[in-house]
């Protein structure tokens, strides 16, 4: 199967070892890797903006990553699911909505070309209260409820580690090449 990876980073384009190692191990070349640098918090523009550069790529499967995931060989099992869109089952800061650890997680996943095209953009938003002062639903389950309401399956397979960069020292996401 022909994959495109896309790593979200932040403006600094910072992104853990372990992950660009992963890829390659996959067997991902360097144009087969895009990265998406988002600027302040805007989580949801970034990812949508990735997602949408992705669908420009000849490939029939996409991986998309947050740069501060950390893949392993237990992280294969995301590649080998038959699951039209599939996460790893990961760390997570969404304690602020009503996410369940079972459910899809947009730290690392991939998705089938035809199943982003058919569901269509915008993937990804936070869904607020009436005065929008606290989030209600994680960014993730838009996108994994958009996809079941077409009839798409979602779900986690392999796991991956996920330290959200501000709580670990950057110099660990230094790669010299």
């Amino acid at each position: 199967m022909k994959y495109f990876a896309t790593i979200f980073t932040m403006t600094d384009f910072k992104v853990r070892p372990e992950l660009i190692f992963w890829l390659l191990r996959l067997g991902l070349k360097s144009n087969q890797i895009n990265f998406v640098a988002g600027s302040g918090r805007s989580v949801p523009v970034v990812f949508n903006l990735g997602v949408r550069k992705a669908m420009e790529q000849d490939a029939e499967r996409f991986i998309f990553a947050d740069c501060d995931i950390s893949p392993s060989p237990l992280t294969d099992p995301v590649l080998e699911s038959q699951l039209d869109i599939c996460s790893t089952a990961c760390n997570t800061e969404c304690s602020n909505s009503d996410w369940d650890a079972d459910d899809f997680h947009s730290g690392l996943w991939t998705a089938r070309k035809e199943t982003i095209r058919e569901i269509g953009l915008p993937l990804f938003r936070w869904e607020l209260n009436g005065d929008e002062t606290h989030i209600t639903k994680c960014l993730c389950l838009v996108l994994a409820e958009k996809a079941r309401k077409l009839g798409y399956t979602v779900g986690n397979a392999g796991v991956a580690g996920h330290t959200p960069r501000h709580k670990v020292e950057q110099e660990s996401f230094r790669i010299n090449m």
